[in-house]
């Protein structure tokens, strides 16, 4: 319901300024018994207004709470990206490759997650070998 609330507030008012749609989805992702589309819409709408340390937060609590989650670790990926964290991303998507790799049929996300961990693993070799 909380989170039928929030869409419904975000196709009235489509402005960024909505924090009411934020409230909304925070309980939403409060109240998932897993992880799913409220916590990607709510990382979403902090990426649209333009908070990225409360959308590296809100992805950090969904790994904490969904630890089993390949999804969840590859939004926290994205997360640290925002925020510049390299390292940690690179970390985030490996743990979501582990974890898909446990999982049968995990395919899409594992060439998604490799492809990511792959560029990082590149951009931080290049950074060390110019230091």
């Amino acid at each position: 319901m909380a989170a039928r609330r929030a869409a419904a507030i975000e196709a009235r008012s489509p402005s960024p300024s909505s924090r009411g749609a934020l409230r909304w989805l925070r309980l939403a992702t409060w109240l998932a018994p897993e992880f799913g589309s409220s916590h990607r819409r709510l990382i979403q709408l902090y990426r649209t207004l333009d908070d990225r340390w409360a959308a590296y937060h809100a992805s950090r609590r969904a790994v904490v709470r969904f630890p089993h989650s390949a999804d969840a670790w590859m939004l926290a990926g994205e997360a640290a990206e925002l925020v510049f964290r390299k390292a940690e991303a690179m970390g985030n998507y490996e743990q979501a490759l582990v974890i898909e790799e446990r999982a049968e049929g995990g395919t899409a996300l594992q060439a998604d997650a490799a492809a990511r961990y792959m560029q990082l693993f590149r951009e931080l070799s290049n950074r060390a070998g110019t230091r």
